[in-house]
């Protein structure tokens, strides 16, 4: 698996709210893995961090709304061509 908490990919219209992710020995992967999502709302998002490590990694995503969740500060979706995250 690409995220050590969630990971979604083809969907629309995902809401996630009030989520803690942590794990008991460091992982390096990030939290949260959205691939091909329209439609992603956040709101009180906590994640475990490894150094170096970004919180979560968008691809092809659009149409995002962040609240209450310092964990993804700096980290802004991107709609991308290639699938890459930006």
């Amino acid at each position: 698996m690409p995220a050590y908490g969630v990971f979604a990919r083809h969907v629309s219209g995902l809401e996630l709210a009030n989520i803690r992710l942590s794990c008991l020995n460091e992982d390096l992967r990030p939290a949260l893995d959205c691939v091909d999502v329209n439609g992603l709302e956040i709101d009180n998002l906590n994640a475990q961090i490894a150094g170096g490590i970004p919180a979560a990694v968008f691809q092809d995503v659009e149409g995002v709304r962040v609240r209450n969740s310092p964990a993804l500060d700096g980290v802004i979706p991107t709609k991308t061509s290639a699938g890459a995250p930006q």
